[in-house]
């Protein structure tokens, strides 16, 4: 296939990716690439690919100025060079960042707005609080709960949901240590879950059970029955499992993550006590950033039992890549399953959209199977905005104003 874009920094870009290994399973099908000329670069492939377009499309798969890579040898410092709506005028990893309007955007007339600011506030309550005083125009709340509390006898506040864009939590055991090598034993701990519970003690109702894998739409996801045949909780069946790989108990440590998601610590400390029933005894529920997350636990499998709340990677291809494939960068907890990588590979290669979506649905039904990346939950992203803010959609991932620049204030 051939793209019209600037040759020598979407091949540098590609490479590096690939190379660092950050997100590679996007652009791991890549064969070669040749550049036709200045303004055409020719992809060819390993193997079809029904995703590659999307793949590249992804804000993961951004193009970056080479020029900055090659001065400095990483993009840690500015300056930020790109093409968007936006130019990054101040950055605070822990407060507020705030972009101005690109005058040079190639979309005329856009953004609307002249300027966008991002506030990283950690406290729940504090975020609320910056909701209502108008701080804050927007906040991301999947908690039907807490919106409820803010909207009570008021009518300014306008509700967005964006379904499928938001995170999914999942646990991750690992195939080459303790008992969880053993499928029936990882079986167990995924039928000692309480998931209803989950989603309504951490997301006042709003979450939805899923096999964990990002899907463009439900319709190729499992039926709720066929779900529950899997991942409702059976405290007979699990401890029935637990007998037959020989360990009627266990001792072990929980990590949660990202902390910076104060909701997660919290979903780890129900696992945990859901688990008792099963003589699963969690004696600390180990908070975990993003970064250890990523590197130590997703990356080389230090982690002896491990729940994290996780935005999709991307539908179809790089989802199943990154997380449930043996030779993914991610594959911390060791999952190596043939049958399943050659599902995944083949799934990939299918035009026929009825064919694709029945062995997507077989794939989920491996990854349940197997029980080493088992769901608890997935939500769709959705909160609240002042009713002045208009043509907002939250973070609308594949939308028009993913980028935010039709949004305007009235």
């Amino acid at each position: 296939m051939v793209f019209a874009w600037y040759p020598s920094g979407t091949v540098t870009k590609f490479t590096r990716q690939n190379a660092l290994k950050v997100n590679a399973s996007f652009t791991e099908g890549i064969d070669k690439m040749t550049a036709i000329n200045d303004y055409q670069l020719r992809i060819d492939l390993k193997r079809p690919n029904a995703d590659f377009l999307l793949n590249i499309a992804s804000t993961r798969v951004p193009i970056i100025a080479h020029e900055v890579v090659e001065t400095k040898g990483d993009l840690k410092s500015p300056p930020v060079i790109g093409t968007g709506a936006w130019i990054m005028d101040s950055y605070d990893a822990n407060g507020i960042t705030r972009m101005v309007r690109n005058p040079n955007y190639f979309r005329p007339g856009l953004p609307y707005a002249d300027e966008l600011t991002f506030a990283l506030i950690r406290d729940p309550q504090t975020q609320q609080a910056a909701l209502r005083t108008k701080e804050i125009l927007s906040l991301s709340l999947n908690s039907r709960i807490a919106q409820q509390q803010l909207t009570a006898g008021r009518s300014d506040y306008v509700r967005w949901s964006n379904p499928l864009v938001g995170s999914k939590s999942l646990m991750w055991m690992p195939t080459f240590k303790g008992p969880t090598q053993q499928q029936a034993f990882r079986q167990a701990i995924m039928k000692g879950i309480n998931r209803p519970e989950l989603i309504q003690a951490i997301e006042g109702g709003a979450g939805f059970i899923s096999a964990g894998v990002r899907l463009p739409d439900m319709s190729w996801g499992l039926s709720e029955s066929e779900l529950n045949s899997y991942l409702a909780k059976d405290v007979t069946r699990a401890k029935a499992l637990m007998a037959q790989a020989g360990t009627p108990s266990w001792n072990v440590t929980l990590n949660a993550g990202p902390t910076q998601l104060p909701s997660t610590l919290t979903m780890g400390e129900l696992v945990a006590g859901q688990l008792k029933d099963l003589s699963v005894n969690i004696s600390n529920v180990t908070p975990t950033g993003s970064q250890e997350l990523l590197a130590n636990m997703w990356g080389r499998g230090e982690f002896d039992l491990l729940v994290a709340a996780q935005t999709p990677l991307g539908v179809g291809d790089s989802d199943l890549t990154t997380w449930y494939k043996s030779t993914s960068s991610q594959n911390g907890a060791k999952l190596n399953d043939a049958q399943l990588d050659a599902m995944i590979e083949r799934q990939a290669t299918l035009t026929n959209l009825q064919e694709r979506i029945a062995l997507i649905k077989d794939i989920q039904r491996r990854i349940l199977e197997l029980g080493v990346v088992t769901p608890l939950y997935a939500v769709n992203n959705e909160g609240l905005a002042w009713n002045n803010l208009k043509n907002w959609y939250g973070e609308a991932a594949g939308f028009e104003n993913s980028m935010y620049e039709i949004a305007w204030l009235e």
